[in-house]
């Protein structure tokens, strides 16, 4: 099936139970994508743009992107991808990831949306800030912290410190080592929520502990070797 060739894919990018072959895991992306699997589609798409394989890429990410992939949707809006006949533009793109769940493209559109109104109109209409509330309920950390230091400054709505607490524990629970910071800080002074010393330190801890281990929760696409794709691609 595609969701098998594409775990087997998976697996031979990351070496696991067997030596780690790139070859092989383009050729399973390859057979997926046959069989209709749209996250190969979109993983190829990725590694041929890593290789600088741009105008091959984009074929591959609009094709997902079509199919519905919302990740897919967002990387054309990012690469200004368009589509003749649809007419779909960067903004049309990201509107559609958004909607399709991308909790990065529905941050992006409110960040857009912050840039463009600026912070008279954020002030004024509750629903600006609703697509960073949208955008952190789909698990944006980036959407959680801005929301935490909204309500925290009172900038773009209503100081509120016991709303910006909820937000920066969200970010910290979801792994923000800059987060668990912050709800160290309001525990030990009881800011926006009761004053706790002993968890305000256990937060502490954590925060220099996942300090300690690079604070990253995306880790890339793994690097596929430049002569290895090229080498596939001839022998399509």
């Amino acid at each position: 099936s595609g969701d098998g060739m594409f775990e087997m894919a998976l697996a031979c990018e990351k070496g696991k139970g067997m030596a780690s072959d790139f070859y092989k895991a383009l050729e399973f992306l390859a057979k997926a994508s046959n069989l209709g699997n749209t996250k190969a589609v979109f993983r190829l798409g990725l590694i041929l743009d890593s290789a600088s394989y741009l105008d091959l890429a984009k074929r591959y990410c609009l094709y997902a992107a079509l199919q519905g992939d919302a990740d897919a949707c967002l990387w054309c809006s990012k690469h200004g991808v368009t589509h003749e006949v649809l007419g779909k533009g960067a903004r049309d793109w990201l509107v559609r990831s958004a909607l399709l769940g991308s909790h990065r493209a529905s941050y992006e559109y409110a960040c857009k949306l912050e840039l463009r109104e600026g912070p008279e109109y954020m002030m004024k209409n509750i629903d600006a800030l609703s697509h960073f509330e949208r955008a952190a309920k789909l698990g944006s950390v980036e959407a959680m912290l801005f929301l935490g230091r909204a309500f925290h400054e009172g900038k773009f709505t209503r100081r509120n410190l016991k709303k910006s607490f909820a937000w920066y524990e969200s970010a910290a629970k979801s792994g923000s080592a800059f987060a668990m910071n912050k709800v160290s800080q309001m525990m030990y002074s009881g800011v926006g929520t009761e004053r706790n010393i002993e968890k305000a330190e256990e937060w502490f801890d954590l925060a220099e502990h996942r300090q300690s281990q690079g604070d990253d929760r995306n880790p890339d696409l793994p690097q596929y070797p430049l002569d290895v794709v090229r080498r596939w691609i001839e022998g399509k």
